[in-house]
């Protein structure tokens, strides 16, 4: 509805109110996709995942990944950080051979249920 807007316009309730932008009721039940109305969503749904996973007793992956180690394929195929110094070449060409190999016998990597 007002995606990207700074100065997104009023958003008039059925009994007249006007409700106030940067709210989850705003972003939730009026769909309005101002910044600060997904911004304070974001907010709710981080609140809600770490209650969550304390009430579990888990602890939450980080978001934010660092960069893959030297020597694994990751690091070869990252579009961010692709590095193609002899260790992770040797990586790559290790997994394209038993990739080949499980191809040659019928074989495949991925899941049954994919």
């Amino acid at each position: 509805m007002n995606e990207d807007m700074q100065d997104p316009p009023p958003i008039k309730a059925q009994d007249g109110h006007i409700v106030p932008h940067g709210t989850y009721t705003a972003y939730n039940r009026w769909g309005c996709r101002c910044i600060a109305c997904r911004a304070e969503n974001t907010r709710k749904a981080q609140e809600y995942r770490e209650r969550k996973a304390q009430e579990e007793g888990r602890t939450l992956r980080p978001k934010v990944k660092g960069i893959p180690p030297h020597g694994t394929r990751s690091r070869y195929t990252s579009k961010k950080h692709r590095c193609r110094c002899e260790q992770c070449c040797n990586a790559n060409r290790k997994y394209q051979a038993e990739r080949q190999w499980l191809r040659r016998r019928g074989l495949t990597l991925k899941a049954d249920w994919e």
